[in-house]
């Protein structure tokens, strides 16, 4: 469980600092 959460936070960072590249 606390994997998963720490790869969504993970992936929220990346996309707050680089954007969603769409």
């Amino acid at each position: 469980k606390h994997r998963r959460a720490r790869a969504l936070l993970r992936f929220k960072d990346a996309v707050c600092s680089h954007g969603i590249p769409e």
